[in-house]
């Protein structure tokens, strides 16, 4: 066999092993950014007119809505561990702010790049199905800044969760710390805000050219703009 042609057979055995790399699909079609070159989530222009947990999605009937991923990471393993499972379903709907697995402020530093890769993996094949995504911004402390904010469009429409991220007055430094570093990189003309209403959080005298569009928890029953 000549050199060419057994750089050739190679290359086509990476590319077939490549094929058993768990979720790598997840990628194809996908722009990336960062130092960590996260695919870059292009968020939907569209406002949901509410949204839907993904735990609750075969048995919600009203598909003008978006799923969220705004729940324990254990109850969507599932659609990481099988995305195409779902796609089906996921279509039905308006669209899907995109999945929201832990960066928590414990966590390893490899374990929070990890799960911010798999957010955004799932929303660029999400996208590629056809189906209309807004990117979910999570943050840590300070310490993840350097990279949570990247693989998002800027001047677009973003959505955050503050369930469980108001409990001490120390979280609630730290959200505050990161919503307005978010507000500084990102420049989002519209904000989703998934959880507590706040005003002080959420002021127009901090942040004038921003939006804020509320969308209370399911055990709540309003749905405001600030």
């Amino acid at each position: 066999m000549n050199e060419g042609g057994y750089i050739v057979k190679i290359i086509n055995k990476i590319n077939k092993n490549q094929k058993n790399i768990k979720n790598l699909y997840l990628l194809e079609g996908a722009t990336f950014n960062g130092k960590y070159e996260f695919p870059v989530v292009s968020s939907s222009i569209h406002i949901p007119s509410g949204l839907v947990s993904f735990s609750d999605i075969k048995n919600e009937t009203d598909y003008s809505k978006y799923v969220h991923f705004y729940i324990d990471d254990y109850k969507y393993e599932s659609f990481w561990n099988n995305p195409k499972q779902y796609l089906s379903l996921l279509k039905k709907f308006a669209g899907v702010v995109s999945p929201d697995f832990s960066i928590y402020r414990n966590m390893t530093r490899a374990m929070q790049i990890a799960n911010k890769h798999r957010n955004h993996a799932l929303a660029n094949w999400l996208t590629t199905n056809g189906i209309n995504v807004i990117g979910n911004v999570r943050w840590a402390c300070d310490s993840s800044f350097d990279f949570v904010f990247e693989g998002f469009e800027q001047n677009s429409i973003i959505a955050i969760g503050t369930h469980g991220c108001l409990s001490s007055q120390h979280d609630k430094q730290l959200f505050c710390l990161g919503l307005d570093e978010m507000i500084k990189q990102l420049k989002p003309k519209i904000v989703m805000v998934y959880g507590s209403r706040k005003e002080n959080y959420f002021s127009r005298l901090m942040f004038p050219n921003v939006v804020f569009v509320f969308y209370p928890p399911r055990y709540y029953s309003t749905l405001g703009v600030s």
